[in-house]
């Protein structure tokens, strides 16, 4: 389950302008770390094979899942966000379709 939570509203020291911060909880998948991983390397196979060609008798993944419970930290409206020192960067789009995302702190 996934949940937004407001977690503080800042005021920029630019343009004075608040800003809500939020936090979503939510559970992310990661690969196990396993022993057979150790031997070959973890693989899914995703077929679109008939039944004919026996696709139950074949192994379609050896991924064994560790899920676990994190929280996202937005990172929006951050002024020391930038391509060369985090690797990312955000960029104004505005969107021709409606915000289901709409928050109020």
């Amino acid at each position: 389950m996934t949940a937004f939570v407001p977690t503080e509203t800042i005021v920029s020291a630019e343009s004075g302008t608040k800003i809500c911060r939020i936090d979503i909880q939510t559970n992310v998948n990661f690969i196990a770390d396993s022993p057979v991983y150790e031997v070959e390397k973890p693989f899914y196979l995703h077929s679109s094979a008939s039944p004919e060609v026996g696709i139950g008798e074949l192994t379609i993944t050896n991924v064994e899942w560790d899920p676990r419970q994190v929280t996202v930290h937005s990172r929006r409206n951050e002024p020391d966000i930038s391509l060369e020192k985090s690797g990312f960067c955000y960029i104004n789009h505005e969107s021709k379709l409606p915000s289901k995302l709409e928050y109020e702190c």
